[in-house]
């Protein structure tokens, strides 16, 4: 468990972004956990995974980029499980609360990940690019980030350290 609280402790006061699954995990455990292993996108996560990403991400500036909300968005309007729009809401709620950055969809279909990831992925490497720390469960997103010297942390490696343990 040493390596997962510095970790913790190295995100401290730091800005750090959250791939499209990473957030969908966040909106859905607030909601409620019994759910992650309900919703078809969060399936591959459990209740144990959203406790260790709220406590990975406490004390950061989390930042969000429009692309990632709206691919959250469009995944969780089927999120539904008895109160309508209930995903929705909390994602709501989130954008009230956690900045978002923006950059034009020109300037992300230049960069060289566009081809490869697509927008929402491009706009956290742009984001990356300026000092931000991505935390993702994409291996190739990651292995690209890490090759390209930005800060990464794969939330697949984060999940091993309590497994483990």
């Amino acid at each position: 468990m040493r390596q997962f609280e510095s970790l913790i402790l190295e995100l401290r006061n730091k800005l750090v972004t959250l791939d499209c699954n990473v957030l969908l995990l966040l909106v859905i455990g607030s909601v409620e956990k019994s759910h992650i292993s309900l919703f078809k996108r969060t399936q591959m996560f459990t209740e144990e995974d959203y406790d260790s990403l709220v406590k990975l991400i406490k004390g950061s500036q989390v930042i969000l980029t429009p692309n990632v909300v709206t691919e959250a968005s469009n995944l969780l309007e089927s999120y539904t499980y008895g109160k309508e729009n209930v995903g929705l809401m909390f994602l709501k709620s989130i954008c009230e609360n956690i900045p978002e950055t923006y950059e034009t969809s020109k300037l992300l279909t230049s960069n060289n990940a566009f081809l490869k990831f697509g927008l929402s992925d491009t706009s956290l490497a742009n984001l990356c690019n300026v000092g931000a720390i991505a935390v993702t469960v994409d291996l190739a997103l990651y292995g690209y980030l890490i090759g390209n010297n930005y800060k990464a942390i794969n939330f697949n490696h984060v999940r091993s350290l309590y497994i483990l343990n």
